[in-house]
């Protein structure tokens, strides 16, 4: 495992934690929080290329 998976696995572990399955309001607010960290994560390694290409 590289570092930068290490970087994104640790930073998904604190802001995810551990996956919920079933149902309910609390879970269905975890598969939102899920699906709002997929993209924050692609918005993130998007502006970390663009800051190492200078």
């Amino acid at each position: 495992m590289t570092r930068e998976q290490k970087f994104y696995k640790a930073l998904q572990d604190v802001f995810i934690g551990v996956t919920i399955e079933g149902q309910g309001g609390f879970v269905n607010l975890m598969r939102i929080k899920s699906n709002y960290y997929r993209k924050i994560e692609e918005l993130l390694k998007e502006d970390m290329e663009k800051a190492l290409e200078k």
